[in-house]
């Protein structure tokens, strides 16, 4: 759980060689490259290009494919999405037209066919049509213009009108159909629909080579980086150079390959005032912990790395929501069945990886509370010996809700400081997570009342001390910073509130087992009923499979939702402070074939 550590480094070498270094480059694959070139700053630099699959995708999505070639020999993979791109804006651009078209032959059908007068033949006039409703035709006739009723039909008035302005008091505004007659719309109509038939005859020729599309994707996509690349590079007559952040480890073998290439070569540490990108380094079973972290927001690149924190906590907050170890065995025999489709790609591998955490969390937790489908185990039984806790106990539920809680956020505010700790800048950190230790002694141990009442005074100092980080150079520096730490212990009703959010932990798990519960009790008394047994058991054999599918589908809803905002918005706030921008090496993609 640890960020990798970037250097800056700048390639320098003749022009004439830029093409070649910079796919030595991308073969090696460690460098995040930084725009030099005539790119707007900020722009991507990772390199992916989506071009090939839209490409794909509108390929894909062609009504009638024709017979897959193998023809390897005769296949250009650029060729084919260059045109099927053109193609697919062609026939956007024709579909458009298309319905312009219909709808001016629409609007200007009712008034026949007849080619538009030029303004010189009517004597600066102009004409104009109307299609106004027939109860507002009065309105036409108090404009005192030249008018014409050329049609009417389902209660609408189809009006010509000659003047020079457009008339002012006119009911409605005059139709946009242009200046061409309406055999001239037909025909420009006719001509597009035959072109886009074309279009689409030529698509469903480029879908023969759609297998072998699928399989030259990642060499499309590395073409359009390497392409991408030689735009973010800097290049003159004589010298090109490229920069970019590559991890420490990588330096040795950037620096070896300058030396047998002769280019020169720059390597220099982030300044404090740079923003490298941040690459994460954790251990593969915790590894979609970065994952999570990017579908909020990644730490910054002088922050710390939560992001095995965050995957341990989801699954055990997963876990405490859910509270059922019967629906974690149901989740876990999902599992088992999509284990080996989950296994296809990197992020199914990582995604089972977080699942099999979260059904060990929800056996867990629900063993020790002693639920199975909202069923207790039978007193003396060996599932009844697991039970320590219950989760109608709501004194001691609370508690531990509000245990986990804190020590979440001390958990945050100790890493902090720990980062911190070259400067007093760790101080602050140290003080909130003393402040919540002492709060949590006090209120749960109350023969260590005195204990945490101390605990809790010296964090407070702590905070008001050295939440301020101005420097002191006289009177008015310490006054500064007393304001500032007052402002910081200010903060001490946010803390308590993100403790207490965790609470939410055992209100939805008791909501759950309330529901599971209901649900049986509800199935019971529904096949119990007097009468038609048979019909009654299916009827609370339905009840019993509808009640819990749905309580496990609010489960499931509510630990991903809850778990993950306890995560990135209360611990967050504790814990980050700035965002940052995923590390995306310069390289080819590995060789994947599709299946179509």
């Amino acid at each position: 759980m640890t960020v990798v550590r970037l250097e800056r480094v700048t390639l320098l070498g003749l022009a004439d060689e830029r093409d070649r270094v910079l796919a030595d480059l991308q073969e090696i694959g460690c460098l995040h490259l930084i725009p030099l070139g005539e790119v707007e700053r900020g722009a991507a630099v990772e390199g992916t290009s989506s071009k090939a699959r839209e490409a794909l995708k509108f390929l894909l999505s062609c009504p009638q494919p024709w017979r897959q070639s193998t023809l390897a020999e005769e296949f250009d993979p650029v060729q084919i999405e260059e045109r099927a791109l053109e193609i697919q804006r062609r026939l956007l651009d024709l579909e458009d037209e298309k319905d312009a078209l219909s709808e001016c032959i629409d609007l200007l059908a009712p008034f026949g066919d007849f080619e538009f007068p030029q303004k010189k033949e009517l004597g600066g006039l102009r004409l104009r049509l109307y299609a106004v409703p027939d109860h507002q035709m009065g309105e036409v006739e108090a404009t005192g213009v030249a008018w014409s009723l050329v049609d009417s039909k389902e209660g609408t008035s189809y009006v010509a009108v000659l003047s020079e302005k457009k008339p002012p008091g006119m009911p409605v505004e005059p139709l946009e159909v242009g200046r061409r007659s309406l055999h001239e719309l037909d025909r420009s109509l006719e001509k597009v629909e035959m072109a886009i038939e074309d279009l689409r005859a030529e698509r469903g020729a480029l879908s023969r080579w759609l297998t072998l599309y699928m399989r030259n994707l990642d060499r499309l996509e590395d073409h359009a980086t390497l392409e991408n690349a030689r735009r973010l590079a800097l290049e003159t007559d004589l010298l090109f150079a490229v920069q970019g952040w590559a991890p420490v480890t990588a330096v040795s073998a950037l620096r070896s390959y300058a030396e047998d290439n002769g280019l020169a070569l720059e390597v220099r540490q982030p300044t404090a005032d740079e923003t490298p990108p941040i690459a994460m380094e954790n251990p593969q079973q915790l590894s979609f912990g970065e994952k999570m972290l990017a579908f909020y927001q990644l730490p910054g690149y002088h922050d710390w790395d939560p992001s095995s924190v965050v995957f341990i906590s989801f699954a055990l907050f997963f876990a405490m929501i859910l509270a059922d170890a019967g629906y974690g065995a149901l989740l876990g025999v999902g599992l088992l069945l999509s284990w080996k489709r989950m296994g296809a790609s990197e992020a199914g591998r990582g995604f089972r990886r977080l699942s099999s955490w979260i059904v060990v969390a929800s056996l867990a937790f629900g063993a020790l509370i002693g639920s199975y489908f909202g069923v207790s185990p039978a007193p003396g039984a060996l599932l009844d010996r697991l039970k320590i806790m219950d989760i109608n106990d709501f004194d001691t539920m609370m508690k531990l809700s509000i245990v986990i809680g804190g020590l979440h956020v001390i958990l945050a505010n100790a890493t902090t400081a720990w980062h911190r700790r070259a400067s007093t800048r760790a101080l602050a950190p140290l003080g909130w997570a003393a402040i919540i230790a002492g709060g949590l002694i006090a209120g749960v141990v109350p023969a260590a009342l005195e204990v945490g009442v101390a605990t809790l005074i010296a964090g407070g100092l702590l905070v008001l001390l050295f939440s301020g980080t101005r420097p002191i150079r006289g009177p008015r520096d310490v006054l500064a910073r007393l304001i500032d730490g007052f402002k910081g212990v200010a903060g001490i009703s946010g803390m308590f509130g993100d403790v207490l959010s965790y609470l939410r932990l055992f209100a939805l798990g008791l909501a759950s087992g309330s529901l599971a519960l209901t649900f049986n009790n509800l199935a019971a008394q529904v096949a119990d009923a007097s009468g038609r047994q048979g019909i009654a058991f299916l009827f609370g054999l339905l009840i019993l499979v509808l009640g819990h599918g749905l309580n496990l589908t609010l489960g499931l809803i509510s630990g991903v939702v809850h778990g993950l905002r306890l995560n990135l918005i209360e611990f967050y706030k504790w814990s980050v402070f700035d965002e940052g921008a995923a590390f995306r090496p310069f390289r080819k993609k590995e060789n994947v074939t599709w299946n179509h």
